[in-house]
């Protein structure tokens, strides 16, 4: 399957590639691959906008709409593409006004008589490929370069590899400064909320004092008036618990908006080096802004609340202390460090762990980044289980990270404890001395005692925010040093604000119109009377990435005021990197720098090789070093840096003689239109994509927009839309095809009336009749910037244009072409960069060039077709004096081009299938969690028993605690001493226990919940890696939330069931334990209190509840603002080109909105909540102390076993209170386990399967993939489908139907037959949008056909939601904008839903099918069909990795390749050469999606990934374009 898959080389290549694929196409007995698999030919189905490429097919298939105008071939209508023509190039020929000839014609294939005999056929070229590939590729790419033509990554490390900063609390509460009033009322709150515990000493002392008393009236009187007391206590509680929270909620909520807005501010002003850095990943970005923000958020809110209450708990308790005994409360308050030793220990640690575990995170969350932007290539090429195998080795080093960072914690948390312990034993101890010396009474020693232990109860408290504040301070230093991070380029489009002002307004900084106003902001100069002169002087130019490879060395190229100069070369030899240039996404680099970047290198390869050859295991076969032309080894000193011969400086591009680095960038971007060779498209309407092209200097009406879509030739095509101008692109463009997605760019280019536009092959995605329109409707654009199209008076003076092209028939009328290359070339051909940087070989007009005689230009005429060595360019029309103006023909011509064209997508990348429809989250059972820990059951009931007896700790003082308060009856100062000490021992010996118990508690469930998350994450991403193409479609299943359910969701979970687990089980042991010593005490006495225990519980029922549905609704509301990030993050050089900040930011603020609202509405009701369970905590105590002064009363309970059952039933609370602090953690952990589930019971409707069902706890028992099966027997056995077993290569279409899920309503292939026999070769040609690329991913079954009915079901709902969306809209909503007519078809009829006419009986019932070998594909299994393909589509992308892997990962489903195979199939795609030249050759790395690589480079590497395996079908999507 071949879909445009030479789109991207320069025709030198193009010519050889295609020889090697006939050569391929003409028999599948090939020494090439080292293959015999019988003479028969391979079946291919090519697609293609040059027809010269497919004239040789054995069979020539023309798509479009039956009613397209003019005759020509007509995009697919609102009824779908059908068949128009179909035969050989002389048969279609031969046919008086047909399709296919009026489109040879256009496309200047040829004459009208034309005959196939003239031109090479394919599959039968007399080169064989082995002579083709070995004897001629090696001269085309000789003297290529690695370095890129046009990267997109560059991975530049501008910032050296540091610690964190550390954060001032200062800065971050500087974010409040509009809520200070409202913090120092809240604080107030929090104060009077931490006096409430240390009253209750008072309360304690008195009633204590009350059992002295032999009167049983005066003991019942007071327990009710003390029992009073405690209720009025609890209701304050409440109040001032709720008011607390709530106001700190408000307070977090609002400042962690800010924070992620200034974030976000500070990401949009970062340069493109940023980007391209691997660090930068979008999955690490949308972490900052999502999971930092948060943590920061649960450390700044509640937590500040919480620290100020306990503050208020120590200072009243410490005065309580010392107005019963000064000298008793000051020695106590000398040992409270004591009490914080084991607290500082346990944050250092979670500080650390933290920084550690998140960066090591960071690549694991790349990786599926990497995979959710590259899922069709992971299926076509059957790559799940490496993927998957490179996933399970980056999880390693955080899974080992996470367990250490627990076990440490445990130890620390444990230290904590028995520092406790220890301080409770000096406490009582001193307290005897003193009572003993007659210095303290019994009722102050239990008033300071008291407060004592409610001041560390709520230290306590405030320890289990010590985590929160640990996690915070390492979020905040990731924040803050992205927010501090000044860029190398450094547009600045937002104004200097202080951190408390971010939501005062849109403070964008504005595109300065004079040099006063650049002046005033500071940021560079303008140029007031620019005339668009672009000087290139002495150019040293390489990326960051390969800083040891030059691009252009010395480049100096000067452009006139509104000329058109055309850039011309090899791929790689910096074409793109020039307009890169122009635009300042990078600077040039200086030969300094150069030469300490190569002996950086150096140094790094050096220090490379020593450490394999003392230890690394050889792994597969070695490249010999690669070569150069001259045969010597192509070593990083290849780059010669002589003085003498560069200048110093790094050169310069200059505009109008200013060098560009002086003028301000905003300014400078504004004045350029750019248009990419990839293009791509934002997320939203077709108006809003091409209006963006005005981002940096005004807004664009709809008048305009339509007028820059007709000199683009778009008008047509979006007129059909459903919506029209109105109607969704998708992600990134998802929804149109290539071809309509670049006249949507060129339109967005074109809208801002730039005076310098940059073409980087700005028509290659165009069929030909487009293509010969756009491109007169450019020449009238470039001749004259005065035009009627878009309402301008800007003058007479021409544009400045740079143009990049491979088809060279398209640059001739150039004022100026200009070769690059490197001036060593072999071969008398237009070289690329070599190792030494691209020159300019050549330089002049068309004429001039041709009469060179051996000219590097005249040359590759030759090579592209484009004319004889005598062509002049007086014979064809001169780019900016057509004859045509713009706006004729715009207005006249580009009507009858698109007639016909739908919306519905040639190729799209995401049609966003929602096939779960929309439900609350299934709840999970536990048990199904647990399931992932099997292999440590017996652990766990080891962690089980050490936490029971762990939990038995606290209501074991119960009984220290009564017999020490015994001693205070006694008048014996010596037995009271005696007695001190004994139990101060005895205190002693229960703190190393807690140690102990609480260390190896902490490390066993640690451990535990470590190994759980990782099997999670590995199931997880398994089942992610099943999922169907439709599901990555869907906006919901962005990479930031796939990468957020793999991270953040599987931590909740693992927060949840690591040492939660172990501290419900400690919980439960101090309940079972505490109860019994007070069911020994007084059966009745603690019967009726465990009756009573069912009120603890209401307030935590209801927060538990509160925090479930809250994590689960503000998850869903951040969503939608992840995906934006992701989306500007991957477009960021059409953000800077077009000035887009302000743009992206106010739709990322708009996006906040409602989780911000969902936060703080989660805040309050959890602040409520807490306050309600404070107040029944009291309440139960005010029970307890009644029920037992009734006791007493009545003579059934003395007042030591009093003591007892109320200790251990007050510890019995406190274990209850620790295990509440995890109820949040529980109910998150449940919200999001109902996501996990969810994903991973999905079973997408084409269900490959590729691994086996396995037990959840077996998940680490080995790679357990699913092979491809070899026979019909394996494939029962399986049972995912059969397979043919002599498979001929026959593909059938019959009566196939489809739609893309996300426009259903709109029919893309309608009834479409087609038959391709063994061995043929098939190029299916049409108009964009005619559903070409559409057959190739039915063909490898991305989707399946949809039926009639499925049809008239989707026209019927869509409707339904129109006319409601309609009926809002008509109610209440505000018109923010000129709403654009109702879009018309060709017979003027309004496009409405019901275009589509879906009549029974003239369609069948089914859905039709494509068949292999007349058998359904439906039936077929998935993986041996997608293993007997090959695919190379129209915009290819590669994996992060080597070069060799690459190639080599186009046998992911069928086996490994060895080295010999790669670099073979590397020479079939005309890609050994440049690889040989780049350092490291076949192991270079290509960067992120291919970004260290051009365009073209990249596509050679996507032909020789699609032909290693052989395969028996071929799909080529424009594989040459």
């Amino acid at each position: 399957l071949l879909d445009e898959a030479t789109s991207a080389l320069d025709n030198e290549s193009e010519k050889l590639v295609q020889a090697a694929l006939d050569g391929l196409l003409s028999s599948r007995t090939s020494s090439i691959l080292g293959l015999t698999l019988g003479t028969k030919k391979r079946t291919t189905i090519v697609i293609a906008h040059r027809l010269t490429t497919v004239r040789g097919a054995d069979k020539i298939v023309v798509l479009g709409s039956a009613d397209a105008a003019g005759g020509m071939a007509g995009g697919g209508s609102a009824d779908g593409s059908v068949v128009l023509e179909q035969g050989t190039h002389d048969v279609l020929m031969a046919k008086p006004n047909g399709r296919y000839k009026a489109l040879v014609g256009l496309g200047g294939g040829g004459s009208k008589n034309a005959s196939s005999a003239n031109v090479s056929k394919l599959g039968e070229g007399k080169a064989t490929a082995s002579s083709v590939d070995l004897q001629q590729l090696a001269k085309a790419a000789a003297g290529v370069t690695d370095d890129p033509d046009e990267p997109k990554k560059d991975g530049k490390k501008d910032d050296k590899t540091q610690k964190p900063q550390k954060v001032n609390s200062k800065r971050i509460w500087a974010y409040s400064k509009p809520e200070y009033r409202l913090l120092i009322f809240g604080g107030v709150v929090a104060l009077a909320n931490g006096c409430i515990f240390p009253s209750i000493a008072f309360v304690f002392a008195e009633m204590l004092s009350l059992f002295y008393s032999m009167d049983t009236e005066y003991i019942m009187a007071g327990a009710v008036t003390f029992g009073l007391i405690f209720m009025g206590i609890a209701a304050a509680s409440w109040i001032f618990a709720g008011v607390q929270g709530g106001v700190f909620a408000v307070v977090g909520e609002r400042l962690t908006t800010r924070l992620r807005v200034h974030l976000f501010r500070s990401i949009l002003r970062q340069d493109t080096s940023f980007f391209d850095d691997p660090q930068n990943s979008v999955g690490a970005l949308t972490s900052n802004l999502r999971t930092d923000t948060s943590l920061v958020r649960a450390a700044t809110g509640q937590s500040l609340g919480s620290a100020v209450q306990t503050f208020g708990s120590l200072c009243f308790g410490l005065s309580i202390a010392m107005e019963a005994s000064w000298k008793y409360g000051l020695v106590l308050l000398a040992a409270v460090p004591i009490l914080s030793v084991g607290e500082m220990i346990n944050m250092e640690n979670l500080a650390s762990g933290d920084s550690i575990v998140s960066d090591s995170m960071g690549a694991s969350a790349a990786h599926v980044g990497e995979t959710a932007q590259m899922i069709r290539e992971v299926k076509a090429f059957g790559l799940e289980k490496t993927m998957f195998t490179a996933y399970d080795a980056l999880l390693s080093k955080p899974k080992k990270e996470e367990r250490n960072k627990a076990l440490r914690g445990a130890a620390a948390f444990g230290l904590a404890q028995c520092m406790t312990m220890l301080f409770y034993a000096f406490a009582f101890w001193w307290g005897a001395e003193l009572i003993s010396q007659g210095e303290l009474d019994f009722y102050d020693f239990m008033k300071a005692l008291w407060a004592l232990g409610f001041c560390a109860a709520g230290a306590g408290q405030a320890a289990a925010f010590a985590g929160d504040a640990a996690s915070a301070q390492t979020a905040a230093s990731r924040i803050f040093d992205l927010i501090d991070r000044v860029p190398p380029i450094d547009a600045k489009p937002f104004l200097d604000l202080k951190p408390g002002l971010v939501d005062k307004g849109m403070e964008v900084r504005k595109v300065p119109q004079s040099n006063s106003d650049a002046s005033a902001q500071g940021q560079g100069n303008i140029i007031e009377n620019f005339t668009g002169k672009v000087d290139f002087v002495d150019v040293m130019f390489s990326y960051p990435q390969r800083p040891e490879s030059a691009v252009l060395n010395l480049l100096s190229l000067t452009v006139e005021p509104g000329q058109t100069v055309a850039l011309i070369g090899q791929s790689g030899s910096g074409k793109s990197t020039a307009v890169q240039l122009v635009e300042r996404f990078y600077d040039p680099v200086s030969p300094e720098e150069l030469k300490e970047s190569i002996a950086v290198a150096k140094a790094e390869k050096a220090a490379k090789l020593t450490t394999a050859a003392k230890g690394k295991k050889e792994t597969g076969k070695v490249a010999p070093a690669s070569k150069t032309t001259d045969g010597k080894t192509n070593e990083l000193a290849s780059v010669t840096v002589v003085a003498s011969e560069k200048p110093a400086s790094s050169g310069a591009v200059l505009f109008d003689g200013v060098d560009i680095k002086l003028l301000d960038p905003l300014w400078l971007r504004s004045k350029i239109g750019l248009v990419e060779q990839e293009p791509t498209l934002f997320s939203g309407s077709v108006h809003a994509n091409i209006a963006s092209g005005k981002g940096g200097v005004g807004s664009a009406t709809r008048a305009e927009v339509m007028e820059a879509a007709k000199v683009a030739n778009a008008h047509e095509f979006i007129s059909l839309m459903d919506g029209g101008y109105d109607a969704e692109v998708g992600v990134g463009g998802g929804l149109v095809s290539g071809g309509q997605k670049q006249r949507i760019a060129i339109a967005r280019a074109i809208i801002g009336n730039p005076e310098v536009l940059l073409l980087d092959e700005a028509t290659s995605a165009l069929d030909n009749e487009s293509e010969k329109l756009v491109q007169a409707a450019l020449d009238g654009l470039l001749s004259s910037r005065t035009s009627s199209i878009l309402g301008l008076t800007l003058g007479t003076k021409k544009r400045t244009t740079i143009v990049i092209a491979h088809r060279l028939t398209t640059v001739r009328g150039a004022d100026k072409i200009v070769v690059l290359g490197s001036a060593d070339a072999a071969g008398g051909m237009a070289g690329g960069g070599s190792a030494d940087g691209s020159v300019v070989l050549e330089q002049g007009t068309h004429d001039v060039l041709m009469a060179k005689p051996n000219g590097r230009y005249k040359a590759l005429v030759g090579l592209g077709g484009g004319g004889s060595k005598n062509a002049s360019s007086a014979n064809v029309s001169k780019l900016g004096e057509g004859k045509a103006t713009a706006s004729s023909v715009d207005l006249q011509q580009l009507a009858k081009a698109a007639a016909g064209v739908t919306d519905d997508p040639d190729e799209p990348k995401k049609d966003g299938k929602k096939d779960d429809k929309t439900q609350k989250p299934q709840k999970v059972n536990s048990k199904r969690i647990w399931a992932y820990s099997k292999p440590e059951y017996r652990l766990l009931i080891f962690g089980g028993v050490v936490a029971l007896a762990n939990g038995c700790i606290f209501p074991s003082i119960a009984f220290v605690f009564a017999e020490m308060l015994s001693l205070f009856y006694s008048m014996d100062t010596e037995y009271i001493m005696a007695g001190a000490v004994t139990f101060g021992l005895i205190f002693m010996g229960i703190a190393a226990a807690s140690w102990i118990f609480a260390g190896v508690q902490g490390g066993v469930f640690a451990v535990v919940g470590e190994r759980l998350t990782t099997r999670l994450r590995v199931h997880l991403f398994r089942s992610i890696l099943r999922q169907d193409t439709s599901f990555f479609d869907d906006p919901q299943n962005s990479v930031g939330a796939l990468t957020s359910n793999l991270r953040t969701d599987t931590s909740l979970v693992r927060a949840a069931t690591g040492q939660s687990l172990g501290s419900a089980v400690q919980t439960f042991g101090s309940l079972c334990f505490g109860l019994s010593i007070a069911m020994e005490a007084s059966w009745k006495y603690g019967l009726v209190l465990l009756a009573a225990v069912p009120i603890l519980s209401v307030g935590e029922m209801i927060n538990m509840e509160n925090l479930a549905s809250g994590d689960s609704i503000v998850s869903d509301s951040m969503g939608a603002s992840a995906a934006h990030v992701g989306e500007t993050a991957q477009m960021i050089r059409e953000v800077k080109a077009f000035g887009l900040e302000k743009t992206m930011f106010t739709a990322y603020d708009a996006l906040l909105s409602k989780p911000k609202k969902e936060e703080r509405n989660k805040a309050l009701r959890g602040a409520a909540a807490f306050g309600l369970a404070q107040c029944m905590t009291m309440l139960f105590y005010a029970f307890a102390f009644w029920w037992g002064a009734e006791l007493i009363s009545q003579g059934e309970l003395d007042f030591y076993d009093f003591m007892k059952a109320l200790w251990a039933l007050g510890f019995c609370a406190a274990g209850a209170g620790q295990a509440a602090a995890f109820a949040g953690d529980a109910a998150s952990a449940q919200t999001a386990a109902s996501r996990i589930f969810d994903l991973i019971d999905r079973v997408p409707p084409i269900d490959a399967k590729p691994f086996l069902d396995l037990k959840p706890g077996l998940v680490d028992k080995g790679m357990e993939v699913r092979k491809v099966p070899q026979s019909n027997s394996d494939a029962s056995a399986q049972g995912q489908g059969n397979i043919i077993e002599n498979f001929t290569g026959k593909v059938d279409f019959v009566d196939v139907m489809f739609s893309y899920p996300q426009r259903p309503e709109s029919a893309v292939l309608n009834l479409l037959s087609l038959t391709v026999e063994p061995g043929q070769t098939v190029a299916l040609i049409g108009q964009s949008g005619s559903g070409k690329s559409t057959a190739v991913q039915l063909v490898e079954r991305f989707y399946d056909p949809v039926s009639p009915e499925e049809l008239k079901e989707s026209i019927a709902v869509a409707k339904a939601e129109k006319a409601a969306k309609l009926t809002t809209a008509a109610k209440g909503k505000k018109e923010t904008g000129k709403v654009a007519p109702a879009s018309k078809t060709t017979d003027g009829k309004t496009n409405e839903l019901a275009s589509v006419t879906v009549v029974a009986s003239e369609k069948p019932a089914s859905s039709g099918a494509v068949l292999f070998d007349g058998v359904d594909i439906k039936l077929l299994d998935p993986l041996w069909l997608r293993s007997k393909i090959g695919l190379v589509e129209q915009e290819p992308t590669l994996f992060s990795g080597s070069v060799h892997a690459n190639i080599a990962s186009g046998k992911g489903g069928v086996g490994s390749a060895t080295r010999a195979e790669v670099m073979e199939a590397a020479k079939v795609a005309n890609a050994h050469e440049f690889i040989s030249l780049m350092d490291g050759g076949y192991d270079a790395e290509v960067g992120v999606g291919g970004g260290l690589v051009s365009g073209g480079q990249k596509q050679r590497i996507a032909i020789a990934r699609a032909i290693i395996g052989n395969p028996e079908v071929l799909l080529l999507d424009e594989a040459t374009s």
